[in-house]
């Protein structure tokens, strides 16, 4: 995963940026950047597989242990999605 550092209010917080392929290694990757210190992680759903599990589930548990940002990038940004916008 990938730490950012976010700057609001005069204080910082520490991003983790969570991208896996399946429901089961993002929320392994959340609980890991918790144990670490994170304050709120990003869920890149463009590194899921189609198969890997559902998304709402995902976000769901995942919000239930750190504030949650979602993306999903698509590949002309780098990222896994090739859906249209």
């Amino acid at each position: 995963w990938t730490e950012i550092v976010m700057s609001l209010g005069g204080g910082s917080l520490l991003c983790v940026s969570v991208v896996g392929s399946t429901v089961k290694s993002c929320l392994d990757d959340v609980a890991e950047a918790k144990r670490q210190g994170a304050d709120l992680v990003e869920l890149r759903l463009d590194s899921l597989e189609r198969d890997g599990g559902d998304w709402r589930e995902l976000l769901d548990c995942a919000r239930e242990r750190l504030p949650v940002i979602v993306t999903n990038r698509a590949s002309w940004e780098g990222g896994g999605c090739s859906d249209n916008e």
